[in-house]
């Protein structure tokens, strides 16, 4: 059940990129700025930065994760996946940087 659920979100990934992947590149930067992310990289990369932050982003909506039950080096991975800018010095502050990137208003 689990490997069912990361393979509907990994197809969701196309879907999502889809929608976005006619945006200049400007705009992509833009708009991963605008969330405190890293805007470096070719269109590529900067579409699937946008797309991994809309899935993130459901999934912690949906509950289907929490940020504090992550590990620290799951927690660095997926700032670094993301391209999320910032230091964390602990577990917490790592934790709330990326909710403060990540968790809808």
């Amino acid at each position: 059940e689990k490997e069912a659920i990361i393979i509907d979100e990994i197809a969701d990934l196309p879907n999502i990129i889809d929608e976005i992947s006619d945006l200049p590149v400007l705009k992509l930067k833009d708009m991963l700025k605008e969330r405190g992310q890293s805007a470096h990289g070719t269109k590529s990369e900067l579409l699937m930065k946008l797309a991994l932050r809309q899935l993130t982003e459901d999934d912690i909506s949906a509950g289907k994760f929490l940020l504090s039950d992550m590990t620290v080096p799951e927690l660095r991975e997926l700032k670094t996946s993301l391209g999320v800018k910032g230091t964390a010095k602990n577990k917490s502050s790592l934790v709330e940087l990326l909710e403060s990137c990540l968790v809808k208003a």
